[in-house]
């Protein structure tokens, strides 16, 4: 296995006549260093807490510098030869190589900074080749079987019925606070719940199975309408008694915008997101929910392009 290294917090980085020096405070030796302002930058941002082994610090150099590891290797060699880099005490554990080989990949992964106008403009250019293709729908629309049924508003509505509080709970976590246009060119909506890019790409569903305030069915959220639209009367895939919640997903309003696998992660950080905000939600409107296992008939689902990932059922209403 790689040895662990560590900063040798003794050592600190003078220049003098324009040259880089590191300078040992414990022996008192001064070691000329050749180096850009860039290197000693990154070198700066290590730390003595967390141990490092060689091959880790070599890979995330020659990425960060795009230059061969042999070259960088090099430098590591000198580095160590000055003292900066000493071999960890003992007290230090390894750890398990997956997560240590995340935690120092982690200086590698640049994210863009927005109030850079080159970084905008840079998106922007790339969102308008992307346009050849149309984006898909920021809001899901679906054929209603039935006459919808507005949902109250936290706005303006009370929540001591069950109904209301059905409105308030599907406005907090999936609810439509204003319209809004991404890098000025993708229209997008501003939601309780952020979405990376404004791509929001949760959909939410109802199924109501002798409930007294909802007649029984399979109810769609239209985001743009605060209402439940009934899409399904079928009640032999319905689970029985009572109200139940589901999350689905539409991979393609993700995959339109972030056209990387590394998308594909950051869907489910945001399921995370809207996991805790359904559970906040529905403790402080003063119900009960308990997470069941996703329907494997209640949903046409399409694979890879809409897919049900959170399924709840709600003690909200008594049945009938």
């Amino acid at each position: 296995m790689d040895m662990l290294y560590t900063i040798n917090e003794q050592c600190s980085f003078l220049v003098i006549s324009g040259v880089w020096h590191i300078y040992d405070r414990d022996q008192e030796i001064l070691h000329p260093f050749e180096a850009t302002d860039e290197m000693i930058s990154y070198l700066c941002t290590l730390t003595s807490v967390m141990p490092i082994t060689l091959f880790a610090l070599e890979r995330d150099m020659a990425s960060h510098f795009s230059t061969p590891p042999e070259a960088v290797r090099v430098i590591l060699d000198t580095i160590i030869s000055t003292g900066f880099l000493t071999q960890a005490p003992s007290v230090h554990k390894p750890l398990q190589d997956p997560w240590f080989d995340y935690w120092h990949r982690r200086y590698a992964i640049h994210h863009a900074d927005y109030a850079n106008p080159d970084v905008f403009d840079m998106d922007r250019d790339i969102m308008i080749s992307y346009a050849a293709q149309p984006p898909p729908l920021i809001a899901k629309e679906m054929y209603g079987i039935s006459d919808d049924i507005t949902l109250p508003h936290p706005a303006y509505d009370r929540t001591e019925d069950p109904l209301n509080k059905i409105g308030h709970f599907i406005f907090y976590t999936h609810g439509k606070l204003r319209d809004a246009s991404f890098l000025d060119l993708l229209p997008s909506q501003f939601k309780c719940v952020p979405s990376k890019g404004g791509r929001h790409p949760f959909e939410a569903y109802i199924a109501a199975s002798h409930c007294a305030f909802l007649p029984n069915g399979l109810y769609h959220y239209p985001v743009l309408d605060h209402c439940l639209r009934p899409i399904s009367a079928n009640e032999s895939n319905m689970p029985q008694g009572g109200l139940y919640f589901y999350v689905t997903a539409l991979y393609d309003r993700y995959q339109w915008r972030y056209r990387d696998s590394w998308a594909y992660k950051d869907l489910f950080l945001e399921l995370g997101h809207l996991k805790e905000t359904i559970r906040q939600t529905s403790e402080a409107l003063d119900f009960a929910l308990q997470e069941i296992s996703i329907p494997s008939m209640l949903f046409p689902e399409t694979p890879f392009f809409e897919e049900c990932l959170l399924a709840y059922r709600l003690d909200i209403c008594e049945t009938t």
